[in-house]
């Protein structure tokens, strides 16, 4: 019985999951930030590698396609991310997620076709970059390294981190518009938290207030905590493990998305258990 449920619940996200990739590739929005992302990766490559060969007549990098890359993922995973923090509270703003639960959905399978929905966005993306980078590789005459192809996988379980939140926002809001103050509200500040402590950080300490060193010291406490909960910070980690080549640190970016994911996934199930499906 648990398996004939199992495999009905996945059969359900199934159809789901293609109902929302249908409407999302139809829409123009996921074609207008691909093309951003290759545009801001061309300009990348032409001003930091093409330029500098010019002006220097070589250049010297381990990974030479792995910045612009990592461009493209940042760009296309703030907009899944913002895309995914409106997409539970649309439809229960437009009163369509009720006739959905007259079915045979339940949240479990809800939350997961959207999860599952945004990665198919990502994935469609991604064939899109690598096909873009690998032949821009041949025509500035650069070889695909290992830092590149170890960057894709990753790519994937960081944006995994970066949708599950947007999933997350999305779960325990009402409202649309609630949903993208709450989501521009929150990266904002993580974003100025990182900032300011980075520039406190680079202060000297005999050359400042004591009000300042005591903000300094609880920006570093904060900042630490920004680290676990933000889901950039995830893709900061595993980019730093691409550029010096640490296994180590590889694999842990890898397992720290995958545990960041599902404790976000869950808590979005239950937070939708309680927000229920009725409009407000």
């Amino acid at each position: 019985m648990r398996l004939q449920n199992f495999v009905y619940r996945l059969t359900v996200i199934k159809a789901m999951a293609k109902r929302d990739l249908a409407a999302t590739l139809y829409g123009v929005g996921i074609y207008i930030v691909t093309f951003g992302c290759l545009a801001v990766s061309a300009f990348a490559i032409k001003t930091y590698f093409i330029d500098t060969v010019k002006e220097k007549a070589m250049l010297i990098t381990a990974n030479p396609l792995g910045s612009p890359l990592f461009l493209c993922v940042f760009v296309s995973s703030i907009y899944l991310a913002l895309i995914a923090s409106i997409s539970i509270s649309r439809e229960r703003d437009r009163g369509t997620m009720e006739v959905l639960f007259y079915g045979p959905v339940d949240s479990i399978a809800y939350i997961s076709a959207k999860f599952l929905e945004h990665l198919l966005c990502y994935l469609a993306m991604l064939v899109i970059f690598v096909i873009y980078f690998v032949v821009g590789a041949r025509l500035i005459n650069v070889g695909v390294t290992y830092g590149f192809l170890a960057g894709l996988p990753l790519s994937l379980f960081l944006v995994c981190a970066v949708i599950s939140f947007g999933i997350f926002l999305s779960a325990v809001t009402t409202k649309v518009r609630t949903s993208i103050l709450v989501f521009l509200v929150i990266m904002l500040g993580l974003l100025a938290i990182q900032i300011v402590n980075s520039l406190l950080g680079g202060l000297d300490p005999e050359k400042v207030t004591t009000t300042i060193l005591y903000v300094k010291s609880g920006l570093g406490y904060l900042n630490r905590v920004v680290e676990w909960v933000s889901p950039f910070s995830y893709l900061n980690r595993g980019l730093d493990a691409v550029a010096m080549g640490s296994l180590v640190n590889y694999l842990m970016s890898l397992i720290g998305s995958i545990i960041y994911s599902v404790v976000l996934l869950t808590a979005a199930v239950l937070a939708f258990d309680r927000k229920g499906v009725r409009r407000l």
